[in-house]
């Protein structure tokens, strides 16, 4: 079992070979879909997250460090835009089962 994860982290394709064939990428999400200039560089979104685990190879994704108030299923359809496979968002007392 491989898991990746990212904290805080903006665009990145070194992003890809940190996920290449993880069974389990946990990636902050702060944003929907696009990131605010101002936190360019630093903060990542759930569509962004949803490429990257594509091109990665990832088998599945788990969305964490949404912002305050985001709605998590907005942030699971975002992913999905560019990633086929099964997306979660993280919370409290949440048990996943990653299958390989």
């Amino acid at each position: 079992m491989s898991i990746a994860y990212t904290g805080d982290t903006g665009a990145s394709p070194d992003l890809v070979e940190l996920a290449r064939d993880a069974d389990l990428l946990i990636a902050d999400a702060t944003y929907v879909d696009a990131v605010p200039d101002r936190h360019a560089g630093n903060l990542s979104s759930a569509a962004e997250v949803g490429r990257y685990a594509a091109l990665a190879g990832t088998r599945h994704v788990l969305l964490t460090h949404l912002w305050p108030g985001t709605d998590p299923t907005a942030a699971v359809v975002a992913a999905r835009q560019g990633y086929a496979g099964p997306v979660d968002v993280a919370e409290p007392g949440l048990v996943l089962t990653v299958h390989r």
